[in-house]
């Protein structure tokens, strides 16, 4: 399960959840002033595709997801990998980057042909990820 802190006690919790077809579940929770629950948020994203890693920012506030998406290539019929940003209230669902993919990666495959290790800088401005034995870097501002 994904967990982000921010700098002033509030914790975000995401479900590890398979497909994009339903809506998924964020919950934000206060450890400072022991109210157990602050809100659970809804993501809803635009497509039907299966979610392969969420991470929290920084601050908490926004979250960023590898999405699996079967025939969403320039070229129409290809799989990808795709990289979303929503924020945890579950506004603002927008569509960052995507790279190509030869076949599905089952869950928790970890190899030089899938996207993995999404990561954010410490400053909330940029995503990282391995892909093809690289370094991929994109700007979320």
């Amino acid at each position: 399960m994904p967990v982000g802190l921010d700098g002033v006690g509030k914790l975000v919790l995401i479900p590890f959840h398979a497909k994009t077809s339903t809506p998924i579940p964020a919950f934000e929770v206060d450890v400072t002033n022991r109210k157990s629950h602050l809100g659970t948020f809804s993501i809803v994203f635009p497509i039907n595709g299966r979610m392969d890693d969420v991470t929290v920012s920084p601050r908490a506030n926004e979250l960023a997801w590898l999405l699996y998406v079967q025939g969403r290539t320039a070229a129409g019929s290809d799989d990808s990998v795709e990289v979303w940003l929503s924020a945890v209230n579950g506004k603002d669902v927008r569509r960052i980057g995507s790279v190509p993919v030869k076949r599905p990666p089952s869950h928790y495959e970890v190899g030089e042909d899938f996207p993995h290790e999404l990561r954010w800088s410490p400053d909330g401005g940029h995503l990282a990820f391995l892909y093809r034995n690289e370094l991929r870097v994109l700007s979320v501002k």
